[in-house]
């Protein structure tokens, strides 16, 4: 199981590896479901924010396609990664993350505190 190695390694090349497409396949693992269960345990803060880090630090829309493709993660899973951005006091990336899930239709917040915002999925029969 790819998490078994992950969660034993702490290695960030390895879960960018794991999470990035290679020649026009899916990747091994969906990022945010990775993230979000990665960062549940204390020792695997590091790894994930290296990796949240360095597509934040590429261009632009890197953050954003991320997320966009990444169809096995809800807006929910990505809203989790945006909380525990926000415990962990990287508020920069908990508001890219949820700046781009409000950018997307079928979303809104419930809350006024863009920090706390709580982002809802829409289905529309």
């Amino acid at each position: 199981d790819c998490m078994w190695v992950l969660t034993s390694s702490s290695n960030p090349t390895l879960l960018q590896l794991l999470t990035e497409p290679s020649q026009g396949q899916v990747a091994i693992l969906p990022v945010g479901r990775a993230c979000s269960a990665l960062l549940v345990d204390p020792q695997q803060h590091r790894v994930v924010l290296q990796l949240l880090d360095s597509l934040m630090s590429r261009e632009q829309d890197v953050l954003e396609n991320v997320i966009l493709e990444d169809s096995s993660s809800s807006v929910d899973v990505w809203d989790q990664v945006a909380s525990r951005c926000s415990d962990l006091n990287r508020a920069d990336l908990s508001r890219a993350i949820r700046s781009i899930l409000l950018r997307q239709n079928g979303t809104g917040v419930l809350s006024s505190d863009p920090d706390g915002a709580r982002l809802m999925e829409h289905v529309f029969l």
